[in-house]
């Protein structure tokens, strides 16, 4: 028979009655919820139950309090409700915090600082943050089919981490269920339950597309026999049981790299060279027929019999540009979409709005913001608005990819709000997209863009004195204004150290505009617009070198602070 806890009942919330008798025992618990929202209001819940905290305890929680608010240049709403949290020894971590907060959080829970933890699942895995206590709040979660069981394995993940190794001989891990049928329900589907079976990502076509132009680019295989080779040793081999149909789906993704033009063979060179001949300006070519994998795929094989098998010595090559994709490790389907917009940019007028389209269609930049209801007018509207600017071709409102293609223009949107300098609180606000997770999506489109930028080199899209189709100039732009958040009018100003998006504005605003205003500008003035060593700084920076004791501001004082010696 298990064991049987005791929990006194003070509130209606048993989650809350729980956390309270693991703090009356003076041990930790981890409270697993099914969102960030949850796990937001649970640890606030949790924080005004509290009570006993002595002294010591206080002091120590406010100064983690004070550096968990500090931890962003301007703190947002999430930053002062974990901070209220905390002051009394509870904290939330999910997804949506800076990296900087997570470790604050982790490094005081391991400290014994922070006793109690509202997290969302993501804490389970792949960190080293046991608990004497475990309560998982929710077996559901909400996705595209509505609410959902979690899964077994996540289940089992979750209470892995009851119990402190070396430190107690036991651990609890908590699941509430509020009727006796309900009990049984959980018993069943979690408790006694096996996990579910894991499955090779070789599976997914993405990984599979990457790993096949990453073995051939590297040389590790050669041949269609190598190939097989080297794929019948794999777990996804082993899954399958049934060569044939995995080298069916291998050769599909052999042909999509040939069309992309990241693989070649002697054949299909031949009939490269031979196809080439025949169009008009090759250099015009701007994959205004652009179709989707699966399209390419169909158009391909219709000249294939048994998709190859008959010649499994027949050799491949990476080319020059696929090499290149694969060291930029992007989806090669990813590659390809940036190389036809970019392409197809030399006609069209690119805005911002434009590279930031073209990012956001990308599999990488999953998940996307999704447009609610009570917004869809509004983001299609600006979508019309911006329709003949858009280098990535919006699909028919009939098509499956119609709603990822609009969800990927408000992702856009927010991506655009950034880079006009509107802060992480106002992101949160109209987005609900938290600091964490903004500095997550900013790193994902800052390494896209970065591909975008050497795919474009080596396509030979930079044309020195034509900036409207110089798309590697465009895109080193956007990847500045991405990183600092800022207005293209700002950029001169960012090359100097010291100076980033709240000082260059500053600066910008009282007419200093670049690094010749820098020069000309009254070294006074400077040290009082942005403080007096980085004003000697930047002075330096510029090839003028300033001495402190030269620099005398004269402080205003308040009038009750007027000496006698003033009159």
């Amino acid at each position: 028979m298990p064991k049987t806890i005791q929990i006194k009942e003070q509130y209606k919330d048993t989650t809350i009655n729980i956390v309270l008798d693991t703090l009356e025992k003076q041990k930790q618990a981890l409270v697993f919820c099914n969102s960030k929202r949850s796990a937001e209001k649970t640890a606030e819940d949790i924080s005004y139950k509290v009570k006993k905290i002595t002294d010591a305890e206080k002091r120590k929680l406010i100064e983690l309090s004070e550096k968990v608010l500090k931890s962003l240049p301007k703190s947002t709403k999430q930053c002062e409700r974990l901070a209220r949290c905390v002051k009394q020894g509870i904290a939330f971590h999910h997804a949506g915090l800076t990296m900087d907060q997570k470790t604050l959080i982790e490094d005081g829970f391991r400290e014994d600082v922070i006793k109690i933890i509202s997290c969302t699942p993501t804490l389970a895995f792949g960190l080293d943050l046991p608990a004497f206590r475990v309560v998982i709040k929710n077996l559901g979660r909400f996705g595209p089919r509505g609410m959902q069981p979690i899964p077994v394995l996540e289940y089992h993940q979750m209470c892995g981490r009851a119990g402190r190794p070396g430190k107690a001989a036991w651990g609890e891990a908590i699941t509430i269920a509020t009727t006796e049928a309900g009990k049984e329900k959980i018993t069943e589907d979690f408790i006694k339950a096996d996990a579910e079976d894991i499955f090779s990502k070789l599976a997914v076509e993405p990984v599979l597309r990457f790993y096949l132009l990453s073995l051939i680019s590297t040389d590790f295989v050669r041949t269609r026999k190598q190939i097989m080779d080297f794929f019948n040793k794999t777990f996804w081999a082993f899954q399958f049981s049934d060569m044939h149909e995995l080298m069916q789906k291998i050769n599909k993704m052999l042909i999509l790299l040939e069309k992309f033009e990241f693989i070649e063979t002697a054949k299909g060179k031949a009939e490269a060279l031979k196809q080439n001949k025949n169009k008009k300006d090759k250099e015009n070519d701007v994959y205004d027929d652009f179709m989707t994998a699966d399209e390419i795929y169909n158009e391909a094989n219709k000249s294939k019999t048994d998709m190859g098998f008959e010649d499994v010595e027949e050799k491949f090559n990476a080319t020059a540009l696929g090499k290149r994709v694969a060291e930029l490790y992007i989806d090669p389907l990813t590659a390809y979409e940036i190389i036809c917009a970019m392409k197809r940019s030399k006609i069209k007028q690119v805005l911002p709005i434009s590279i930031l389209q073209m990012l956001c269609v990308t599999l990488e930049l999953r998940p996307k913001l999704r447009v609610k209801a009570k917004e869809q007018d509004e983001v299609i509207g600006r979508l019309v608005e911006f329709e003949s600017n858009m280098i990535v071709p919006e699909p028919s409102q009939f098509d499956p990819e119609y709603d990822d293609y609009v969800n990927s223009f408000k992702t856009a949107l927010f991506f655009n709000d950034w880079i006009e300098e509107n802060d992480e609180e106002f992101l949160l606000e109209k987005y609900d997209v938290r600091p964490g997770e903004i500095k997550a999506k900013i790193e994902k489109a800052d390494w896209l863009l970065y591909a975008g930028i050497e795919l474009g080199k080596i396509l030979g899209l930079k044309k020195i004195g034509d900036e409207k189709k110089n798309m590697v100039a465009e895109l080193s732009k956007m990847r500045l204004r991405m990183k600092y958040g800022v207005k293209e009018e700002l950029l001169a100003l960012l090359k100097l150290k010291k100076v980033g998006r709240v000082r260059a504005r500053k600066l910008y605003g009282h007419g200093i505009k670049d690094l010749g205003d820098i020069k000309k500008a009254n070294i006074i003035s400077l040290a009082q617009l942005i403080g007096k060593k980085t004003a000697i700084d930047i002075k330096d920076q510029v090839g003028e070198k300033v001495l402190e004791k030269d620099i005398k501001i004269k402080e205003n004082k308040r009038k009750g602070q007027i000496s006698l010696m003033d009159f």
